[in-house]
């Protein structure tokens, strides 16, 4: 911006990052992510919890204090080192 005397704002790739997972979240990826959440809380020291969400099996399987994978049953295997 020459001659306007206005910064460019710093780009923070952390934040961009961010806003675009944010803007990808759908109602129905809440949904599921609610209720892996409620098989996690239901089963607090388990490997993984086994839940049901619109018909169809899903385990959800802690990665960290606050992080977690969904599987489907045929892809889920017990020996996954997450």
């Amino acid at each position: 911006m020459a001659g306007s005397g206005a910064e460019p704002a710093e780009y923070d790739p952390e934040a961009a990052y961010d806003a675009w997972m944010h803007s990808r979240e759908t109602a129905a990826d809440r949904e599921i992510d609610a209720a892996a959440v409620a098989a996690m809380k239901a089963r607090p020291n388990a490997h993984a919890a086994q839940f049901t969400f619109e018909g169809q099996r899903y385990w959800a399987i802690p990665t960290s204090s606050d992080e977690f994978v969904i599987r489907t049953d045929a892809e889920y295997n017990p020996f996954e080192n997450l």
